[in-house]
Protein backbone atom coordinates (compact mmCIF):
# COMPACT_ATOMS: atom_id res chain seq x y z
CA UNK A 1 0.00 0.00 0.00
CA UNK A 2 1.20 3.29 -0.82
CA UNK A 3 2.17 5.60 2.03
CA UNK A 4 2.03 9.50 1.83
CA UNK A 5 3.88 11.42 -0.01
CA UNK A 6 7.39 12.25 1.74
CA UNK A 7 9.48 15.46 1.73
CA UNK A 8 10.34 16.53 -1.87
CA UNK A 9 13.57 16.86 -3.22
CA UNK A 10 14.49 19.20 -6.13
CA UNK A 11 11.37 18.56 -8.48
CA UNK A 12 10.77 15.11 -7.02
CA UNK A 13 8.45 13.59 -4.81
CA UNK A 14 9.12 9.78 -2.86
CA UNK A 15 6.14 7.52 -2.48
CA UNK A 16 7.01 4.89 -0.31
CA UNK A 17 5.28 1.64 -1.56
CA UNK A 18 6.90 -1.25 0.55
CA UNK A 19 8.93 -1.70 3.71
CA UNK A 20 10.33 -4.50 5.51
CA UNK A 21 13.17 -4.19 8.94
CA UNK A 22 14.20 -8.12 8.80
CA UNK A 23 14.84 -9.16 4.96
CA UNK A 24 17.13 -11.50 5.76
CA UNK A 25 16.05 -12.86 9.57
CA UNK A 26 17.29 -11.70 13.02
CA UNK A 27 20.81 -10.98 13.97
CA UNK A 28 22.19 -10.20 10.52
CA UNK A 29 22.84 -6.67 9.90
CA UNK A 30 23.26 -5.51 5.99
CA UNK A 31 26.91 -4.97 5.18
CA UNK A 32 26.48 -3.93 1.59
CA UNK A 33 26.09 -5.15 -2.19
CA UNK A 34 28.61 -6.61 -4.21
CA UNK A 35 29.89 -3.48 -6.33
CA UNK A 36 31.76 -3.53 -10.03
CA UNK A 37 34.80 -0.78 -10.58
CA UNK A 38 32.49 1.36 -12.05
CA UNK A 39 30.44 1.39 -8.55
CA UNK A 40 27.65 -1.00 -9.95
CA UNK A 41 25.53 -3.04 -7.99
CA UNK A 42 26.46 -6.34 -9.79
CA UNK A 43 24.13 -8.70 -10.91
CA UNK A 44 22.97 -11.51 -13.32
CA UNK A 45 20.24 -11.47 -16.03
CA UNK A 46 18.30 -12.64 -13.25
CA UNK A 47 18.76 -9.95 -10.65
CA UNK A 48 21.31 -12.87 -8.45
CA UNK A 49 24.06 -10.94 -6.75
CA UNK A 50 25.79 -11.33 -3.46
CA UNK A 51 25.21 -9.82 -0.14
CA UNK A 52 27.68 -9.31 2.47
CA UNK A 53 25.83 -9.14 6.30
CA UNK A 54 27.24 -10.33 9.26
CA UNK A 55 25.94 -11.72 12.90
CA UNK A 56 26.28 -11.51 16.44
CA UNK A 57 28.14 -15.04 17.88
CA UNK A 58 29.86 -15.42 20.91
CA UNK A 59 30.15 -11.40 21.79
CA UNK A 60 31.83 -10.96 18.27
CA UNK A 61 30.40 -9.12 15.22
CA UNK A 62 31.44 -11.61 11.85
CA UNK A 63 31.02 -10.77 7.61
CA UNK A 64 29.09 -13.13 6.17
CA UNK A 65 28.07 -13.66 2.30
CA UNK A 66 24.85 -15.14 0.57
CA UNK A 67 23.64 -15.17 -2.83
CA UNK A 68 20.67 -12.18 -3.11
CA UNK A 69 17.76 -11.55 -5.38
CA UNK A 70 17.60 -7.72 -6.27
CA UNK A 71 14.44 -8.48 -8.02
CA UNK A 72 12.12 -11.18 -5.84
CA UNK A 73 14.07 -10.37 -2.81
CA UNK A 74 14.92 -14.14 -2.38
CA UNK A 75 17.65 -14.94 -0.17
CA UNK A 76 19.88 -17.72 0.01
CA UNK A 77 21.44 -19.26 3.28
CA UNK A 78 25.01 -16.99 4.40
CA UNK A 79 28.45 -18.41 4.88
CA UNK A 80 31.31 -16.69 6.71
CA UNK A 81 33.60 -15.03 5.31
CA UNK A 82 35.56 -13.39 7.86
CA UNK A 83 35.61 -12.94 11.76
CA UNK A 84 37.67 -10.96 14.44
CA UNK A 85 41.61 -11.54 14.91
CA UNK A 86 43.96 -9.85 17.38
CA UNK A 87 42.80 -6.63 18.28
CA UNK A 88 39.78 -6.40 16.13
CA UNK A 89 36.29 -6.03 18.03
CA UNK A 90 34.45 -6.63 14.68
CA UNK A 91 35.10 -7.46 11.06
CA UNK A 92 32.00 -5.05 9.24
CA UNK A 93 32.60 -5.35 5.87
CA UNK A 94 30.17 -2.66 3.92
CA UNK A 95 32.37 -1.97 0.54
CA UNK A 96 33.08 -5.15 -1.68
CA UNK A 97 34.69 -4.15 -5.04
CA UNK A 98 34.96 -6.71 -7.68
CA UNK A 99 37.98 -6.07 -10.14
CA UNK A 100 38.56 -8.78 -12.17
CA UNK A 101 37.97 -13.15 -12.48
CA UNK A 102 40.39 -13.52 -9.81
CA UNK A 103 40.31 -10.25 -7.52
CA UNK A 104 37.74 -9.05 -5.06
CA UNK A 105 38.14 -6.30 -2.74
CA UNK A 106 36.54 -5.85 0.58
CA UNK A 107 36.90 -3.11 3.08
CA UNK A 108 35.68 -3.45 6.85
CA UNK A 109 35.58 -1.60 10.00
CA UNK A 110 36.98 -2.78 13.01
CA UNK A 111 35.95 -1.03 15.48
CA UNK A 112 38.70 1.54 15.14
CA UNK A 113 40.22 1.69 11.66
CA UNK A 114 39.44 0.31 8.29
CA UNK A 115 41.10 -2.21 7.27
CA UNK A 116 41.18 -4.62 3.78
CA UNK A 117 40.44 -7.64 3.10
CA UNK A 118 41.14 -9.87 -0.76
CA UNK A 119 39.86 -12.61 -2.25
CA UNK A 120 39.94 -14.42 -5.53
CA UNK A 121 36.29 -14.16 -5.88
CA UNK A 122 33.42 -12.36 -4.44
CA UNK A 123 31.78 -15.40 -2.48
CA UNK A 124 35.35 -15.37 -0.43
CA UNK A 125 37.24 -17.07 2.34
CA UNK A 126 38.76 -13.02 2.51
CA UNK A 127 42.39 -12.81 3.39
CA UNK A 128 43.64 -9.57 5.31
CA UNK A 129 46.07 -6.96 3.26
CA UNK A 130 48.51 -6.15 6.35
CA UNK A 131 49.66 -3.13 4.43
CA UNK A 132 46.40 -0.92 4.63
CA UNK A 133 45.07 0.98 7.35
CA UNK A 134 42.35 3.62 7.75
CA UNK A 135 42.87 5.13 11.01
CA UNK A 136 41.90 8.24 12.89
CA UNK A 137 44.32 11.37 11.90
CA UNK A 138 42.40 13.75 14.51
CA UNK A 139 40.86 17.18 13.53
CA UNK A 140 37.48 16.01 12.56
CA UNK A 141 38.27 11.92 12.33
CA UNK A 142 37.77 11.76 16.36
CA UNK A 143 36.88 8.59 17.80
CA UNK A 144 36.69 5.62 15.32
CA UNK A 145 36.34 5.77 11.49
CA UNK A 146 34.10 3.17 9.75
CA UNK A 147 33.93 1.99 6.16
CA UNK A 148 30.66 3.35 3.96
CA UNK A 149 29.14 1.81 1.18
CA UNK A 150 30.08 4.19 -1.75
CA UNK A 151 33.23 5.50 -3.81
CA UNK A 152 34.13 7.38 -7.14
CA UNK A 153 36.79 6.09 -9.79
CA UNK A 154 39.43 8.45 -10.39
CA UNK A 155 40.74 5.84 -13.30
CA UNK A 156 40.38 2.13 -14.00
CA UNK A 157 43.39 0.57 -16.11
CA UNK A 158 43.99 -3.21 -16.45
CA UNK A 159 46.96 -2.78 -13.80
CA UNK A 160 44.41 -1.66 -11.09
CA UNK A 161 41.72 1.20 -10.11
CA UNK A 162 41.94 4.41 -8.27
CA UNK A 163 39.34 5.25 -5.97
CA UNK A 164 37.73 8.02 -4.03
CA UNK A 165 36.80 5.90 -0.88
CA UNK A 166 33.76 6.92 1.13
CA UNK A 167 34.00 6.65 4.59
CA UNK A 168 33.00 8.31 7.78
CA UNK A 169 33.75 9.02 12.16
CA UNK A 170 31.77 7.87 14.94
CA UNK A 171 32.70 10.68 17.34
CA UNK A 172 31.68 11.18 20.83
CA UNK A 173 27.68 11.29 21.42
CA UNK A 174 27.18 9.41 17.92
CA UNK A 175 28.40 12.21 16.40
CA UNK A 176 30.48 12.33 13.00
CA UNK A 177 30.66 12.98 9.42
CA UNK A 178 31.89 11.46 5.85
CA UNK A 179 35.00 12.03 4.08
CA UNK A 180 36.95 10.62 1.25
CA UNK A 181 40.09 8.55 0.61
CA UNK A 182 42.79 8.58 -1.92
CA UNK A 183 43.24 4.61 -2.35
CA UNK A 184 44.41 2.20 -5.15
CA UNK A 185 44.06 -1.21 -5.89
CA UNK A 186 46.80 -3.21 -7.84
CA UNK A 187 45.87 -5.97 -9.56
CA UNK A 188 49.75 -6.69 -10.66
CA UNK A 189 50.20 -6.94 -6.94
CA UNK A 190 47.11 -7.90 -5.32
CA UNK A 191 47.61 -4.73 -2.95
CA UNK A 192 45.67 -1.67 -1.72
CA UNK A 193 47.56 1.30 -0.56
CA UNK A 194 46.19 4.77 1.24
CA UNK A 195 47.34 7.77 -0.57
CA UNK A 196 45.86 10.36 1.05
CA UNK A 197 42.50 12.52 2.44
CA UNK A 198 40.89 14.69 0.04
CA UNK A 199 41.78 18.66 1.08
CA UNK A 200 37.79 19.47 1.29
CA UNK A 201 37.17 16.93 4.20
CA UNK A 202 34.46 16.69 5.78
CA UNK A 203 31.48 16.70 3.33
CA UNK A 204 29.14 19.68 3.80
CA UNK A 205 25.87 17.63 4.49
CA UNK A 206 25.32 18.44 8.00
CA UNK A 207 21.80 20.06 8.01
CA UNK A 208 21.50 22.87 10.45
CA UNK A 209 20.68 21.65 14.18
CA UNK A 210 21.95 18.22 14.03
CA UNK A 211 24.54 16.37 15.32
CA UNK A 212 25.82 13.69 12.28
CA UNK A 213 25.71 13.27 9.08
CA UNK A 214 27.52 10.17 8.34
CA UNK A 215 27.47 6.62 7.19
CA UNK A 216 27.02 7.80 3.39
CA UNK A 217 25.80 4.83 0.87
CA UNK A 218 26.47 3.57 -2.30
CA UNK A 219 27.07 6.26 -5.40
CA UNK A 220 26.30 4.21 -8.62
CA UNK A 221 27.10 6.97 -11.29
CA UNK A 222 24.06 5.24 -13.81
CA UNK A 223 21.19 6.53 -11.20
CA UNK A 224 19.72 10.21 -11.58
CA UNK A 225 17.22 11.74 -8.96
CA UNK A 226 16.21 15.13 -10.59
CA UNK A 227 19.00 14.98 -12.77
CA UNK A 228 21.68 14.60 -10.45
CA UNK A 229 23.76 12.13 -8.01
CA UNK A 230 22.00 10.98 -5.21
CA UNK A 231 23.80 10.22 -1.84
CA UNK A 232 21.81 8.82 0.94
CA UNK A 233 23.48 9.36 4.45
CA UNK A 234 22.42 8.89 8.38
CA UNK A 235 21.27 12.20 9.96
CA UNK A 236 20.62 12.72 13.20
CA UNK A 237 18.79 15.57 15.47
CA UNK A 238 20.12 13.72 18.30
CA UNK A 239 21.70 11.11 19.71
CA UNK A 240 18.65 8.56 19.55
CA UNK A 241 17.44 10.23 16.62
CA UNK A 242 17.79 8.44 12.93
CA UNK A 243 17.19 10.16 9.89
CA UNK A 244 17.45 8.73 5.99
CA UNK A 245 18.48 11.68 4.66
CA UNK A 246 19.23 12.36 0.48
CA UNK A 247 21.48 14.93 -0.78
CA UNK A 248 22.05 15.32 -4.79
CA UNK A 249 24.84 17.16 -6.57
CA UNK A 250 26.04 17.50 -10.03
CA UNK A 251 29.06 16.57 -8.61
CA UNK A 252 29.84 12.97 -7.70
CA UNK A 253 32.26 13.88 -4.97
CA UNK A 254 29.25 16.43 -3.47
CA UNK A 255 31.81 18.97 -2.94
CA UNK A 256 28.78 21.02 -3.57
CA UNK A 257 25.38 20.00 -3.02
CA UNK A 258 22.47 20.97 -4.60
CA UNK A 259 19.29 19.72 -2.40
CA UNK A 260 19.47 18.15 0.94
CA UNK A 261 16.52 16.33 2.76
CA UNK A 262 15.69 14.11 5.66
CA UNK A 263 13.15 11.52 3.74
CA UNK A 264 11.84 9.93 6.96
CA UNK A 265 12.67 8.24 10.30
CA UNK A 266 12.53 4.55 11.85
CA UNK A 267 9.82 2.27 10.70
CA UNK A 268 8.57 -0.67 12.40
CA UNK A 269 10.49 -1.98 15.24
CA UNK A 270 13.20 -0.40 14.03
CA UNK A 271 15.46 1.50 16.81
CA UNK A 272 18.09 2.68 14.12
CA UNK A 273 19.14 2.62 10.44
CA UNK A 274 22.05 3.32 8.41
CA UNK A 275 24.45 2.61 6.01
CA UNK A 276 21.92 2.72 3.07
CA UNK A 277 22.73 1.39 -0.87
CA UNK A 278 20.33 1.60 -3.78
CA UNK A 279 19.81 0.50 -6.71
CA UNK A 280 16.70 1.03 -9.45
CA UNK A 281 14.34 -2.68 -10.69
CA UNK A 282 11.37 -1.94 -12.50
CA UNK A 283 10.21 1.72 -12.13
CA UNK A 284 11.12 1.79 -8.37
CA UNK A 285 14.24 3.06 -6.14
CA UNK A 286 15.34 0.45 -3.64
CA UNK A 287 16.90 0.90 -0.54
CA UNK A 288 18.51 -1.42 1.82
CA UNK A 289 20.25 -0.72 5.03
CA UNK A 290 21.10 -2.06 8.39
CA UNK A 291 18.08 -1.76 10.92
CA UNK A 292 18.76 -2.07 14.09
CA UNK A 293 15.97 -4.37 16.72
CA UNK A 294 18.44 -3.87 19.78
CA UNK A 295 21.88 -3.97 20.57
CA UNK A 296 22.34 -7.31 20.19
CA UNK A 297 20.19 -7.95 17.27
CA UNK A 298 20.80 -6.08 13.86
CA UNK A 299 18.89 -7.05 10.80
CA UNK A 300 18.41 -5.85 7.24
CA UNK A 301 16.13 -3.90 6.13
CA UNK A 302 14.27 -2.85 2.67
CA UNK A 303 12.44 0.09 1.27
CA UNK A 304 10.96 1.10 -2.07
CA UNK A 305 10.19 4.13 -3.32
CA UNK A 306 8.05 5.23 -6.55
CA UNK A 307 9.14 8.41 -7.66
CA UNK A 308 7.49 10.92 -9.30
CA UNK A 309 8.45 14.14 -11.12
CA UNK A 310 6.21 17.47 -10.17
CA UNK A 311 6.04 20.70 -12.09
CA UNK A 312 7.45 23.43 -10.72
CA UNK A 313 4.43 24.84 -9.47
CA UNK A 314 3.08 22.25 -7.26
CA UNK A 315 4.09 22.59 -3.71
CA UNK A 316 6.55 21.54 -1.87
CA UNK A 317 5.82 19.23 1.63
CA UNK A 318 7.92 20.34 5.00
CA UNK A 319 7.07 17.21 6.75
CA UNK A 320 9.23 14.59 7.56
CA UNK A 321 7.82 11.29 8.41
CA UNK A 322 8.70 9.42 11.44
Amino acid sequence: MEQDSLPRIGNVEFKRVFHTDSLTGENDYFGCLLADADGRICHDTGGWTWLYSGSLVDGIWDARVRRFNLFTLVTEPAARVLAPEGAERWTAIHLVITLSDDLTVAFYSTGDEILAALSPSPQGPFVRDPNFALSPSGGWETGSLEIDGGFVPIEKKSTGLKLWLLYDNLGEGTSGQNGWAEVHISLKEQRVSLVGRHPDNPLKLMLPDRLAARTGGNLDRTVRIDGRHPLFYLSKPSRREYRMALALSDDPLFQTVDANVELEGCLGNETFLEKQQFYMHNGLLNVIYEAGHSKTDCRTGLRRYRLRTLTPEEPVSQEIAT
